[in-house]
């Protein structure tokens, strides 16, 4: 998917709020029964909060596998069909957060659903349902002027530059499960993968950033946690960076060749096919590499070469210039060849 998200003419539609704590802590959910009142004056600034965050990459669908029920899903298409039961949706909603939620790390939040009229992909004018946690309330002080000096306040809220976990559910796609858009603040943490595993079950789409994004993940882990463990950390260093350079040097990704390039070894490319079958991967024979993908990727293939506590080498050329060694009483050394200091 190319094209942008315009959400210069969003209208917001609907709106309302629920309280949603963490079972497991004894935490309470606290449902509302009426939209949400706001000053007409701060409704730029709302739509601007929600739908700011995405763009339309690492796109997302409803996992509708037969047989799967998906009950996120399911209120979306009964709210795209007809609003009118919006608050109660909404609760339903709340409720199934309330209850998907299994780790004790998760965070009690205000849970919002929103419904957005006119956004726009290239020509086509959709609607879209917004879910969000605000997770993370931050001091902010208030000066209000009086007549003669300022009355200084404090209170908590929501920064406007960023959600902590959000999807915007597209009206789009319908058969293949919606086009979703995931906004997650601290995608790495255990405790957030409910959020898309559990609570949303979606699935990334395989377009040109989900593939490249895939392809980098999986040869990254192939090298690090599959290779042979005696497999010198200099060598598998050489594969990532070679990696990095097919992905920064080509318009579009062709299989045979990668593994020429890349892992050159007919012993590699057979134990790397080895490992797709045995993962259960679906890497395409073929795709257009997606630049925003391999920038995303960048750090981490950073090769560095991390030797105890002492030292971190950062490698970025021709491993020949590294001498590996033993020395008698055991320890081990690199040896490092170069021409001039900069």
């Amino acid at each position: 998917m190319n094209e942008e998200l315009n959400i210069e003419n969003a209208s917001l539609e609907q709106f309302i709020t629920h309280e949603v704590g963490n079972k497991m802590l004894a935490g309470e959910l606290r449902l509302s029964s009426q939209l949400n009142q706001f000053a007409e004056t701060s409704r730029q600034e709302i739509q601007n909060y929600f739908l700011s965050p995405f763009e339309l990459i690492d796109v997302h669908a409803f996992n509708n596998m037969e047989g799967l029920e998906n009950q996120v899903y399911e209120i979306a298409e009964r709210l795209f069909d007809n609003q009118d039961d919006f608050i109660q949706e909404s609760k339903a909603l709340a409720e199934k957060v309330f209850n998907d939620a299994n780790h004790e790390r998760i965070k009690s939040a205000h849970f919002s659903v929103v419904y957005f009229s006119q956004l726009a992909i290239e020509d086509e004018l959709m609607d879209a349902i917004g879910i969000f946690r605000s997770e993370n309330e931050l001091p902010f002080i208030k000066m209000n002027q009086k007549e003669t000096q300022y009355e200084i306040q404090h209170d908590l809220g929501y920064p406007l530059n960023g959600i902590d976990k959000g999807c915007l559910i597209l009206q789009t796609e319908k058969s293949d499960g919606y086009r979703v858009l995931i906004k997650n603040k601290y995608p790495r943490a255990a405790e957030s993968q409910y959020w898309i595993y559990d609570f949303l079950k979606v699935i990334p789409i395989a377009d040109d950033y989900n593939n490249t994004k895939e392809l980098l993940q999986q040869t990254k882990s192939f090298v690090v946690s599959h290779l042979d463990k005696d497999m010198p950390k200099t060598d598998k260093l050489e594969i990532l960076d070679r990696t990095m350079n097919y992905f920064n040097n080509n318009d579009s990704f062709e299989k045979e060749g990668f593994q020429q390039q890349v892992l050159q070894s007919q012993n590699l490319i057979t134990e790397f096919n080895e490992y797709e079958v045995n993962k259960e991967l679906s890497i395409n024979d073929s795709f257009d590499i997606s630049q925003k993908a391999v920038s995303n990727q960048t750090r981490n293939y950073k090769s560095v070469l991390k030797l105890d506590k002492n030292f971190h080498i950062y490698i970025h050329g021709d491993k020949s210039l590294i001498e590996r060694g033993t020395e008698f009483d055991g320890r081990k050394y690199y040896k490092i060849y170069y021409d001039k200091e900069r």
